[in-house]
């Protein structure tokens, strides 16, 4: 059987002043540690989170301002492309009416240059006749 006398009593003792030593030096620090790296880790992680927002955020903007950059590109280029051919055809409308009018010059010095041939050699025409005819015939017509 136990018998119950001092010794078990000092023991119980021992035991409770050991638990409350215990207690102030070992286990309230290491709780109070435990709840520090809790608290740190936490907060770790919850700027972590807000981190990679924030990286999503920019890297969303970022694409959102490289499709608006693009898209401006395009429409200048297609803007430049159409300004070109209106130049183009404006230069050749140009080109084709300098070409009509200097056609038309031209024609009309050709034509008084034949003008001036025709009546040249119809004025030759009576001296040339003559002097063929006195050539063939030997003598001269009057």
């Amino acid at each position: 059987m136990l018998n119950i006398n001092a010794t078990l009593l000092f023991q119980i003792i021992n035991f409770i002043i050991l638990i409350f030593i215990l207690d102030l030096i070992l286990f309230k620090p290491l709780l109070r540690l435990r709840e520090e790296r809790e608290k740190l880790t936490a907060g770790k992680e919850e700027e972590s989170r807000h981190q990679e927002a924030q990286a999503e955020s920019m890297r969303e903007e970022y694409t959102r301002k490289l499709q608006e950059a693009r898209l401006q590109g395009r429409m200048k280029k297609e803007l430049l492309e159409k300004a070109g051919t209106l130049i183009e055809k404006e230069m050749v409308a140009k080109v084709r009416e300098e070409a009509a009018s200097i056609l038309k010059e031209t024609k009309a010095q050709i034509e008084q240059e034949m003008k001036k041939t025709r009546e040249s050699l119809a004025s030759q025409i009576q001296l040339l006749s003559s002097q063929i005819a006195k050539k063939i015939l030997g003598r001269e017509i009057a």
